[in-house]
């Protein structure tokens, strides 16, 4: 089960340890009813994840984390509901 917190930067999914498709179903839930920012921590690149979200009009930024700590986050993934006119 993914953990999840609020920050000022938005809310925070934490994945890390989770098989597929559990990180996939975690971040469809969250996003399917919410505009609000969300962070995922994640242990890869989740690229059947993308297609989705940009379906769902939302955009996101990966940054690979530098040499993770066993059990931390290789990405992070900042997603934002794309501004539509």
């Amino acid at each position: 089960m993914a953990k999840r917190w609020r920050e000022a930067d938005g809310v925070h999914l934490d994945l890390t340890g989770l098989e597929p498709p559990a990180p996939l179903l975690a971040v469809m839930e969250e996003v399917s009813g919410s505009d609000e920012p969300l962070i995922l921590h994640i242990n890869r690149e989740p690229i059947f994840l993308y297609p989705e979200l940009e379906e769902l009009g939302w955009t996101w930024t990966a940054r690979k984390v530098q040499n993770p700590a066993p059990g931390e986050a290789a990405f992070v993934i900042q997603l934002k509901k794309a501004v539509t006119n």
